[in-house]
C-alpha cells in the first residue's frame, strides 16, 4: 500500500503535488502537440484515418490530462486548503472537460461555443484545464508554507498587547 505522507510532513505533500501539477501538465502538452501532428484533425473528425497510429496520441494524452488533477486534489485536500478554492478550481476544470470531451454540437446547442470549431473548443479546454491545475498547485503551495496549528481565525483575530505593569 501507498503512503502518502510520512516522517517528513509536508515537504513529502509538496513533492507529490508537484508531481500531479507535472503529470497533468505533460497531458495538456501531449494533446497540444499531438494535435499539432494531426495537422488540425482529430479522429472524430474528417481528414484521419481512425486506424492512423497517430489518432492513439490524443486518447494517451487524456490519460495524464486526468489523473494528474486527480493526484493534485487528494495532495491539496490532505494539505488543507479550503474548500471554496477547490470549488473554484473544479468548475474551471470542469469547463475545460466540457470543451475538451463534449462533442461539437453540445458546445454549439448549449450557447457556450462562441463560434469556434471543434478543434478550438479542444484546446480551449486543455488550456482551461491547465490553468485550473497550476492556480490550485500555487494554492496548495501557498498553504503548505502556513504555519502549522494556527487557524485562520486565529491570524485575522488581533492579538493582545502585553500588559507592561
Amino acid at each position: 500500500m501507498i503512503k502518502i505522507v510520512s516522517n517528513s510532513g509536508k515537504g513529502n505533500l509538496r513533492t507529490y503535488g508537484i508531481i500531479g501539477l507535472v503529470v497533468q501538465l505533460v497531458g495538456s502538452a501531449l494533446a497540444i502537440i499531438s494535435i499539432v501532428l494531426l495537422g488540425g484533425s482529430m479522429p472524430a473528425m474528417e481528414g484521419l484515418d481512425v486506424n492512423s497510429p497517430l489518432s492513439v496520441f490524443i486518447h494517451v494524452a487524456d490519460i495524464p490530462f486526468l489523473i494528474g488533477y486527480g493526484i493534485l486534489v487528494a495532495v491539496v485536500v490532505k494539505t488543507g486548503v479550503r474548500v471554496r478554492y477547490l470549488v473554484a478550481s473544479a468548475v474551471l476544470y470542469a469547463f475545460g472537460l466540457f470543451y475538451k470531451f463534449a462533442h461539437h454540437d453540445v458546445h454549439v446547442a448549449s450557447g457556450l461555443g462562441f463560434g469556434l470549431s471543434h478543434l478550438d473548443h479542444i484546446q480551449l479546454g486543455n488550456i482551461l484545464g491547465a490553468i485550473s491545475t497550476v492556480t490550485l498547485a500555487i494554492v496548495m503551495l501557498i498553504y503548505s508554507q502556513r504555519t502549522p496549528g494556527v487557524t485562520d481565525q486565529q491570524r485575522s483575530s488581533p492579538r493582545p498587547s502585553p500588559s507592561r505593569p
